[in-house]
């Protein structure tokens, strides 16, 4: 059984990235990440705590500032995988890469994803997340399986 990883995320460590730093490159993504390995169960568990944790963060906002910082979100990411493939909106599209706006804002976002999630996919979409300022997790379904990035360096894939 593998230990939970740390949710509370210092931003502001050295440990990371400022969010003024310019994009990370893939050279320097093997000592930027943590990748672990997780059955499907222990990473279901592991995302509901995030969650747990993300609804703690939003608890002082409105629904007006949620759905706000959703989009930006939304768009950031939306941004990083348009500069590594196409993009849509819609699943009847086929693209590279598919999410949908219209669900409930969110700290997480669901991608599925028709090509392999790589270093550079993971680096090009940490580093959007990590200029946000918050706590963040994409959620890569694919081919190979599931597989999940915080906004804290930590790609976390199913077993």
């Amino acid at each position: 059984m593998h230990a939970l990883i740390p949710l509370a995320l210092d931003l502001t460590s050295t440990d990371h990235r400022p969010a003024d730093a310019p994009a990370l490159d893939a050279t320097g993504f093997e000592s930027f990440r943590s990748d672990h390995l997780m059955s499907e169960e222990e990473l279901q568990d592991h995302l509901q705590h995030f969650t747990r944790h993300c609804d703690q963060l939003d608890r002082p906002l409105t629904e007006e500032q949620e759905e706000k910082n959703f989009a930006r979100f939304f768009a950031v990411v939306q941004e990083a995988l348009m500069n590594l493939g196409s993009f849509s909106q819609s699943r009847m599209d086929e693209a590279d890469f598919t999410a949908r706006r219209d669900v409930d804002p969110a700290h997480v976002l669901r991608v599925k994803s028709a090509v392999p999630i790589t270093p550079e996919i993971v680096v090009t979409t940490m580093s959007a997340c990590v200029s946000l300022g918050s706590d963040y997790a994409v959620i890569f379904d694919g081919h190979e399986g599931r597989s999940v990035l915080f906004s804290n360096g930590d790609w976390v894939r199913a077993e």
